[in-house]
């Protein structure tokens, strides 16, 4: 069977591209390198392609890919795991990871290709889920990336979602060791619910202050 894509929202597409002006000092969107790891169907990469000067996607899902390159546009996509990037070091001035890490088998492998790849000053966004998040993003149940794997595998089953829990997601208490090879870390998500227009997220500057701030 023939896959799809599903359309980019908007909203998230300006999100996603938000870092590229979050950090001027380091990366400038019209010259810069990016390279999007773990890009499936590359619909984040194109974006990100309408602002950089070269954009690579990198996926080990090849008809995902083969979609991305059927739509023609400016990004080029490469059949690789982040753990084992086929890029020289220092090749790109800024690499997006968005929810990929509790996909692959080495999240500290991934990073620390991530981390190779970039050259010294460039940004990497990476967004990442925790075990403690209250609604599971791959599944859409609540709290299953806190239970026991067995307990995963066996809720998923009933509910006819999946035969087995693959994602591994960390604690968020050891999140920030996967930075480790990094010079510094900062945590947007507290500063996007302070100043959500400033980070693209209209849906949630409409939501009421006290709500937003709990």
């Amino acid at each position: 069977a023939a896959l799809r894509a599903p359309a980019l929202d908007d909203e998230l597409a300006e999100t996603l591209t938000h870092p590229f002006h979050s950090y001027p000092a380091r990366v400038h969107p019209a010259t810069a390198r990016v390279l999007d790891v773990g890009c499936s169907a590359g619909l984040i990469t194109d974006e990100i392609s309408r602002h950089a000067s070269l954009v690579v996607g990198t996926d080990v899902d090849a008809d995902a890919l083969r979609i991305a390159a059927a739509r023609g546009g400016r990004a080029s996509f490469v059949v690789a795991s982040g753990a084992r990037l086929p890029f020289a070091d220092r090749s790109f001035d800024a690499v997006v990871c968005n929810h990929v890490y509790e996909h692959v088998d080495d999240p500290y492998a991934l990073v620390a290709e991530i981390h190779r790849v970039l050259r010294d000053g460039g940004a990497c966004y990476f967004a990442a889920g925790h075990t403690l998040q209250l609604v599971e993003p791959h599944h859409r149940l609540p709290l299953l990336s806190l239970l026991p794997r067995s307990l995963a595998d066996r809720l998923l089953c009933l509910t006819g979602r999946a035969e087995r829990y693959e994602e591994r997601f960390l604690p968020p208490w050891r999140l920030r060791a996967l930075f480790a090879p990094f010079a510094a870390a900062s945590l947007v998500s507290p500063a996007m619910l302070r100043d959500p227009i400033r980070y693209e997220f209209r849906s949630i500057a409409a939501l009421p202050r006290p709500l937003r701030q709990a």
